[in-house]
């Protein structure tokens, strides 16, 4: 499947702004460069939540509104929908109120103001966020090479945990699509897929055995709180109990819960000496297995937990972050409680020839 940049024409009240302030100084520069309509250069979307986000020629846009231009020409790369930082700002200028380019008008700072308040701003988003990139680089720190090839900014590893699973790290969908004719054929278990990549990886629609998740990260601002007295880290003895209690008995096995238990980062928390709580990452670094017996919820165990292996990692420099089934809310708010921030969809899964 080819990539799918595309060319549209928006009324220009219908973009978005996914940028919050203006530079007076680019504000000027942007106008004098300005000769024809045909001169403005490419401006990109993304499409989120419905709705269409300007990415960059903010200034420009603003140019042109005020020369009472009602439509224009621009650039959407599907690849683009699914960037944390572009969502994360196009969701804040829903949260600000930012409806239309004319917005802007009011958010006009002077060059230097703008350099703190916006571009300091997404350094720091940048710094602090935790991308599917660390993933990767866990899950090949602990697993030979099956194949590894490497393109640019462009890299797909196939490594060996429970079965062989293929991570990709991409740039764009060309790149997406020059590593796929790479991977041979008989590597069919793709880890941490994001939406945009599914159609190139499976045109046909043929994925079985698929997960869905939302992966949060903790930024590295935050302070995880709370008393971990009470957590001890796990053993190899408890693999059996955490297998048969876990949810995802199709997706893992014993010898899988032994290797996270034997490598990873865990923590459990016993009462009368009986495993009642606990966690460990999965191959890829993410915090997961998280269970509380039912008899001991709500006693904030599953927060004891998170936060003793949130501390393990960090003093080994590690970012944190974690994949929970989309439709698992409770999860899913008690993580954003703890200062997790929503990331991105991911998706595991196989390919076959059909689905029986």
């Amino acid at each position: 499947m080819e990539p799918t940049m595309e060319k549209l024409i928006l009324e220009i009240e219908e973009i978005i702004p996914q940028q919050h302030f203006l530079s007076d100084e680019k504000l000027r520069s942007a106008l004098a460069s300005f000769e024809t309509y045909e001169s403005i250069g490419d401006i990109f979307v993304i499409r989120y939540l419905d709705k269409w986000f300007s990415i960059d020629g903010h200034h420009r846009l603003l140019h042109l509104y005020r020369q009472g231009v009602k439509r224009v020409e621009v650039c959407h790369d599907p690849a683009d929908d699914d960037h944390f930082l572009y969502r994360r700002l196009a969701k804040e200028s829903l949260n600000i109120g930012l409806k239309t380019i004319a917005d802007l008008e009011d958010r006009i700072l002077t060059n230097e103001d703008f350099l703190v308040d916006w571009v300091g701003k997404c350094q720091l988003m940048l710094k602090e966020h935790s991308t599917p990139e660390d993933n990767m680089r866990f899950f090949m720190s602990h697993h030979e090479a099956l194949f590894d090839y490497e393109n640019k900014n462009n890299h797909v590893f196939v490594g060996y945990s429970d079965r062989p699973w293929t991570y990709l790290s991409v740039d764009s969908e060309k790149g997406l699509c020059e590593l796929l004719e790479q991977v041979p054929k008989v590597y069919s278990n793709f880890a941490l897929i994001e939406d945009w990549m599914v159609k190139f990886i499976d045109p046909t629609d043929i994925r079985v055995r698929e997960l869905i998740c939302e992966r949060l990260y903790l930024p590295a601002s935050v302070e995880v709180q709370g008393d971990m007295s009470a957590v001890e880290e796990l053993t190899l003895q408890d693999a059996h109990a955490i297998q048969n209690a876990h949810a995802y008995g199709e997706y893992t096995d014993i010898d899988y819960v032994k290797k996270q238990i034997d490598y990873g980062y865990h923590g459990g928390i016993r009462v009368d000496g009986e495993l009642v709580a606990w966690a460990l990452t999965h191959d890829d670094g993410a915090i997961g297995f998280l269970y509380v017996m039912p008899d001991h919820r709500g006693k904030h165990f599953g927060e004891q937990i998170t936060a003793f292996i949130v501390k393990r990692m960090r003093e080994d420099g590690l970012p944190v972050y974690v994949h929970i089934e989309k439709e698992n809310l409770p999860s899913i708010r008690l993580a954003e409680k703890m200062g997790f921030v929503i990331d991105r969809t991911v998706r595991w899964f196989s390919l076959v020839s059909d689905k029986t």
